[in-house]
């Protein structure tokens, strides 16, 4: 390890091979620290927060969860090599353990919201979140909110699995991605189906103001709130949504409705995946273990400093997958949700189709 650090050190710092390992090499150390950090916590007051009657299958599930979030930062980030996909873990493998996640991670959400039903909790600020203040708790809302990312993850594993799988096989095959409009009209319908859950988005989901965290009702409060680390967290928690959507989630599907590739299974974004479900669950259990007094599992000072690690490890892994999406692509997903907000379907399937046309219009102009 030691000697492989060094290499990696010695060489030049702007060769953008050598940040991608950098950044993985540390977003990595980062999420290992921080779940043993979480282990060890957990450990100390196991039985209250996994082995109480009261909400089990949301304490089963939160369980499951943990311990798949460790074996895939220990084992699955480990054998999937750069530039190397077939490695000791099949791509079976990784599209199981990618859908049990997936899977965990929406079970516990929605069990959450049924076992520890907040729905009359009313926090101090209309629409303000219960994920980082102390004084504020996380309603059901919310928790309902969650579970649409939760199931967003899911449904997008599957389509990168899918794009992987059909271009191994297209070039297998002895066929060359975008050859055919059959090929083209096959991942604009495929695009179509991975954006199709934001269709219903905001007539069967609560959606939640990021700006509702920051808006008070009195100057002595502004003032307060203005200095306070929550604030800054919540500013940069907004800041990582925008980019989640528009580069992670739109911007990733549209390069590769447009450009397919086997991104699923390089290193940067299996250690990325993992840190964006660590992320969507942890932020729900930190909250948790602060709330809970009685066992005193957490402060709330603690609380803000392991989402610091947290958010910063998972930032820099966000930055590892920038090399692999087209950013014209992600620019466009930003200019279209302020031009037309609520519309990420249509919006996503006008410019895949636009740039589909576009790049069969440069690949018959180059032959």
């Amino acid at each position: 390890m030691n000697e492989e650090l060094a290499a990696l050190l010695g060489t030049p710092w702007f060769g953008q091979r050598t940040t991608v390992q950098l950044a993985e090499t540390l977003s990595l150390a980062g999420l290992r620290i921080f779940l043993f950090l979480i282990s060890v916590l957990a450990l100390r007051r196991g039985k209250g927060l996994f082995l109480q009657r009261h909400g089990w299958s949301h304490r089963l599930a939160g369980l499951l969860l943990l311990i798949w979030l460790i074996i895939g930062v220990m084992f699955v980030v480990v054998d999937v090599r750069q530039d190397q996909p077939t490695v000791t873990l099949s791509r079976l493998h990784i599209l199981l353990y990618d859908v049990v996640l997936g899977c965990l991670g929406t079970a516990a959400t929605l069990s959450a919201a049924r076992d520890f039903p907040h729905k009359y909790v009313k926090n101090a600020r209309k629409g303000q979140s219960g994920t980082l203040e102390e004084a504020a708790i996380v309603t059901q809302s919310e928790m309902i909110e969650h579970s649409f990312y939760q199931f967003l993850n899911l449904w997008q594993a599957l389509y990168l699995h899918s794009v992987a799988s059909t271009t191994l096989s297209a070039s297998s095959a002895g066929v060359v991605d975008g050859d055919s409009m059959l090929w083209s009209l096959l991942s604009w319908t495929a695009l179509g189906i991975v954006t199709l859950p934001w269709w219903v988005r905001k007539s069967w989901f609560p959606v939640h103001s990021f700006s509702a965290n920051w808006k008070t009702n009195s100057m002595e409060e502004d003032t307060r709130l203005r200095s306070s680390v929550e604030l800054f967290l919540y500013r940069i928690k907004k800041w990582q949504y925008v980019f989640y959507k528009h580069v992670i989630l739109h911007g990733v599907n549209l390069t590769l409705a447009t450009r397919p590739s086997q991104l699923v299974h390089t290193r940067s974004w299996r250690i990325f995946w993992i840190a964006l479900n660590m992320s969507y669950v942890m932020e729900f259990f930190l909250q948790s273990m602060v709330k809970n007094k009685r066992l005193g599992v957490l402060s709330q000072a603690a609380m803000l400093c392991l989402q610091r690690l947290l958010m910063t490890s998972s930032s820099m892994a966000a930055l590892t997958i920038l090399g692999n999406v087209r950013p014209e692509l992600c620019l466009l997903s930003l200019v279209l949700n302020f031009w037309r907000r609520h519309h990420d379907v249509t919006n996503t399937l006008f410019i895949g189709g636009v740039m589909i046309v576009i790049d069969q219009y440069r690949q018959r102009q180059s032959e």
